[in-house]
Formats: C-alpha cells, sequence, structure tokens
C-alpha cells in the first residue's frame, strides 16, 4: 500500500517503493539466480507496473526499496506484507538484493525494525523455499527459529 515509512540503517535504508522503481524489481526478479525460487513473472515492464498499482491500493503490505545511503542507488526490494492486525503478524519477503551490494544484513535488520518499531507488529515470519540453501543459511546464521516445512510443500 502506499505508505510514507522510512528508515536509515548505519549504510543501507528503506524508503517506500514508487512506481518508477518497477524496472529495478523487474530486472532483479527475471535475474536466473535471485530468481529461481520465485513465483513465475512475466518479463513486460507493464505487468509488473500494473502489480505495483494493484500493490498501492492493498492493505497491510509495505513494500520497500533498499538504498545505498553513500551512492543513492537502489540495492534491492523488501516487504512486509499480509499483516495480521488481531494476532500483530505479518509475513516478510519480497527480499531480493542486487548481487554485487553488502545489503542483505543491514536490509534485514532493518525490515525487522520497521516491523516492530514503526509498525509495532507483535511478531514476524518468513517463507522460504527449502531448497533454497543461501537463504535458509542466512535465516539460520541470524538466529531464526526454523518450524519446518508448510503444509502441502
Amino acid at each position: 500500500m502506499r505508505h510514507s515509512l522510512s528508515l536509515d540503517g548505519h549504510r543501507f535504508g528503506l524508503r517506500p517503493v514508487v512506481l518508477e522503481d518497477a524496472a529495478a524489481i523487474l530486472a532483479l526478479r527475471l535475474d536466473p539466480d535471485l530468481g529461481s525460487f520465485l513465483h513465475a513473472t512475466s518479463p513486460r515492464l507493464s505487468d509488473q507496473e500494473d502489480w505495483l498499482r494493484a500493490y498501492f491500493e492493498r492493505a497491510g503490505d509495505y513494500y520497500f526499496a533498499i538504498v545505498d545511503q553513500r551512492s543513492g542507488e537502489v540495492a534491492g526490494f523488501v516487504g512486509i506484507y499480509d499483516v495480521d492486525p488481531v494476532s500483530g503478524a505479518a509475513e516478510w519477503g519480497r527480499w531480493l538484493v542486487v548481487r554485487s551490494s553488502l545489503a542483505a544484513v543491514e536490509s534485514a535488520q532493518l525490515i525487522h525494525r520497521a516491523a516492530f518499531d514503526l509498525l509495532n507488529l507483535q511478531a514476524l515470519y518468513s517463507r522460504t523455499v527449502a531448497e533454497n540453501v543461501r537463504v535458509v543459511s542466512f535465516h539460520r546464521s541470524m538466529g531464526a527459529q526454523l518450524d519446518g516445512r508448510l503444509p502441502g510443500h
């Protein structure tokens, strides 16, 4: 949804995604290595722009660009979505970081700060394909509790 939440870290920061980010999002999603565990993505920029327009209207969905505060360049994207106002829980994901960027650790910390400090959530979870060894390993290294496989997967 359209929001105005922003966070600054030591090197990287988060700012709301805007329509002009569509090409950068699409490029990361279509990268064969980065996108190998994502849902299929249309290669058409207009489809990504349409997805963003629909996102801007969805409640409980916060999508961020990860920005290198030194260069001003976008280093990736991350989101908090499916916010359950009753339980205070939400999922974090849509996490794509430019291959050459050092933004992974700090962007994970920033998305947790956004969830707990700005949105006052009580719980944050992530669903990761078990075969995505790099991301599962990252979550483990950060102390995430792994609950196992989702039913039917």
